[in-house]
C-alpha cells in the first residue's frame, strides 16, 4: 500500500511557541512512512516501531521544532521536540552526533526513528497521520513556523510471526533489541535494490551467561571464552532454508574485525531460514564450518542448525537474529516477532572495563508470553523448546 506524502498542505494560523504560526500554501518539507508499523507486544505493552522520513525541497533551511503522530481522530499519540526530537534523529551521510541535526540546509534529509507504545492492542488507531512543525528561513533573516499534517500510514494490523528460541535453553542477554529512537539496529538504514530499507529493524544479538552471569570467562581475546562459543543455534520454526554462506573466517574478540565491512561479508556465516507467510529468520556470525544444513532442507522448530561464532562484522562471539522480508540476510525490510515464552530476569547494565564481571539480577522474574525483549534484557528461554506438533 502506498504511503501518503505531503508537499505542505497547512493547517490555518495558530499561536505555537509564543509566536504566530503562519499560513502558507505549502511546507517545503516531503515527509513519509515507506514501511508500515505493525503492533508488537514488549514489556506489557503494544509498540508501534517505525521510521518518518524527511527532506527538505527547499533551498532555504528549515529548522525542524515539534513532529507529532496522530491517531484516527487527529488525537495527539506521541510528540517529539527540542532534545528529545534531537536524539531520535539521524541524518544520513553525517555523523551521529552532528550538531544541530534539527536544522536541514536546501536538500538535506533526516529520518525520525518513532515508538510510540499502548497499553492494549485496542487502543491502536488503524492509521496514523504526522504533523510537522518548522521554521522557514522566508528571507536573509526573516523566518515563519509553518505547520503541516501528512505522511498518513495504515497500520498493518496483522499479528507478527509465534516463534520458538533461536539458542538452547539458558540466561541470554537479549542485547541490542528494538527501542525508542536511534538505538541498537534501527539504525540499520540500507540502500538495496534502489529502496531504502531497515532490514535489522527488530534484530536481537544473544550472548549466553555461564552459572556466575558471566559473558567471558579468562582471556576475553579468545573466542573460547566467551559462553556464547559454539552453542547450538535451532530454528525456531518449521521451515526450509534458504540461504546459507560459510567459509568466512572468524574475529579475535575485541579487535579489528578479519574482513572488509561489505554487505557480503558484515552478517558472516549465514542461515536464513523460510518459515511461511513471507518471513525469513536470519542466523548471523556462526562459525566456521559448522552449519549443519544446506540450501534446499526441510527443518523442524527445535533441529539444531550451526554453532555461535564470531564471523563478520561481530566485536565478540553471539548470534545475530532478526526477520525480514527476504531470502536475502540484509536485503529487506527488518519484521516484527513474539517468542513463544520467556523470563525476564533483569535490564542489563553497561559494565565497566572488566568485562568477565558478573552480572547481578534484580531478583524479580517477569514470565512473558508471545513478547519480543526490547533493549538489553537478560532473559531465559524455558527448559525445552515447544516443539512442533506436525
Amino acid at each position: 500500500m502506498m504511503n501518503a506524502v505531503l508537499l505542505g498542505l497547512l493547517l490555518g494560523s495558530a499561536a505555537l511557541f509564543g509566536q504566530e504560526v503562519k499560513t502558507v500554501p505549502y511546507l517545503p518539507l516531503v515527509y513519509e512512512v515507506r514501511f508500515p508499523p505493525t503492533p508488537v507486544k514488549g514489556e506489557g505493552r503494544f509498540h508501534l516501531i517505525y521510521e518518518l522520513h524527511l527532506a527538505n525541497f527547499s533551498r532555504r533551511e528549515v529548522t525542524l521544532r515539534r513532529i507529532e503522530v496522530l491517531g484516527k481522530a487527529k488525537d495527539l499519540l506521541k510528540a517529539y521536540e527540542g532534545d528529545q526530537l534531537a536524539e531520535s534523529l539521524t541524518r544520513p551521510g553525517k555523523p551521529l552526533d552532528v550538531e544541530n541535526k534539527l536544522v536541514l540546509e536546501g536538500g538535506a534529509q533526516a529520518v525520525l526513528f518513532i515508538m510510540v507504545s499502548f497499553k492494549s492492542r485496542a487502543e491502536i488507531p488503524g492509521s496514523l497521520t504526522h504533523r510537522v512543525t518548522a521554521d522557514y528561513l522566508k528571507g536573509k533573516e526573516e523566518k515563519v513556523i509553518l505547520q503541516g499534517e501528512g505522511a498518513q500510514v495504515t497500520v498493518n494490523q496483522k499479528d507478527p510471526p509465534v516463534i520458538g528460541p533461536p539458542v538452547r535453553p539458558g540466561v541470554w542477554l537479549a542485547g541490542n533489541g528494538p527501542g525508542d529512537g536511534p538505538v541498537g539496529h534501527r539504525l540499520s538504514l540500507q540502500p538495496w535494490n534502489g529502496k531504502l530499507v531497515v532490514n535489522e529493524r527488530y534484530a536481537i544479538d544473544f550472548m549466553k551467561f555461564d552459572q556466575e552471569y558471566r559473558l567471558v570467562r579468562g582471556d576475553s581475546s579468545r573466542n573460547a571464552s566467551w559462553g556464547s562459543y559454539g552453542q547450538e543455534v535451532i530454528a525456531v520454526a518449521d521451515g526450509v532454508v534458504a540461504g546459507a554462506k560459510d567459509g568466512i573466517i572468524e574475529n579475535t574478540p575485541l579487535k579489528e574485525y578479519a574482513v572488509p565491512n561489505t554487505l557480503e561479508l558484515a552478517a558472516g556465516n549465514t542461515i536464513v531460514l523460510d518459515i511461511g507467510q513471507g518471513s525469513y529468520a536470519v542466523y548471523a556470525h556462526l562459525k566456521p564450518e559448522s552449519l549443519k544444513v544446506k540450501v534446499g532442507d526441510l527443518v523442524r522448530k527445535g533441529q539444531a542448525l550451526a554453532l555461535i561464532g564470531n564471523s563478520g562484522i561481530s566485536d565478540a562471539p553471539h548470534l545475530h537474529f532478526h526477520l525480514i522480508d527476504s531470502n536475502s540476510a540484509l536485503g529487506g525490510e527488518g519484521l516484527p516477532f513474539v517468542f513463544e515464552r520467556y523470563e525476564v530476569l533483569g535490564p542489563f547494565e553497561q559494565m565497566d572495563d572488566r568485562l568477565d564481571k558478573a552480572w547481578s539480577p534484580s531478583g524479580k522474574i517477569t514470565v512473558r508470553i508471545r513478547e519480543m525483549p526490547l533493549g538489553d534484557a537478560v532473559i531465559r528461554f524455558p527448559g525445552r523448546p515447544l516443539l512442533s506438533s506436525r
